[in-house]
């Protein structure tokens, strides 16, 4: 997105709409204060503050074509990009709920893994990524078709 200054002689607002991958990073807002009748002060005064803004981002893959039978994985990658600290957790749901481990299924650490992958398990699977200290949620959805 393209960055917009909204602002007036005492006050500015910095807009980043639509918000992207390529927008994290460091913003410096500058201000500078010119003295007017001091004796005491003979250049200009002034203050930076730098913001880092981090995205929010999601990105499925899979292990190639489904096939009844054969080992699949759906693999969901959750990150906020620009600080890499802060780790989402990763959750897997489908028509039924939230899909924990069981009937050939096993879920870890983003990976969904069909072993072996059943005609059963075709379906709508999204992947959640959740970031609690921003209230922060994003989802990616996939079609099964086994």
């Amino acid at each position: 997105s393209n960055p917009l200054w909204i602002g007036s002689s005492n006050q500015s607002t910095l807009m980043l709409n639509s918000l992207g991958t390529g927008d994290f990073g460091y913003y410096v807002c500058g201000v500078s204060v010119t003295p007017i009748n001091t004796q005491y002060i003979t250049g200009p005064m002034g203050r930076n503050t730098s913001i880092l803004v981090s995205v929010h981002s999601i990105s499925l893959t899979t292990s190639g074509s489904p096939v009844a039978g054969q080992m699949y994985t759906l693999i969901c990658n959750g990150a906020l990009v620009g600080n890499s600290s802060l780790i989402p957790v990763i959750t897997w749901s489908n028509a039924t709920g939230v899909v924990t481990n069981g009937n050939g299924i096993t879920v870890s650490n983003g990976v969904l893994t069909f072993n072996p992958l059943r005609t059963s398990h075709g379906g709508q699977y999204t992947c959640q990524s959740t970031l609690s200290a921003f209230s922060s949620m994003i989802t990616s959805s996939t079609q099964l078709i086994v």
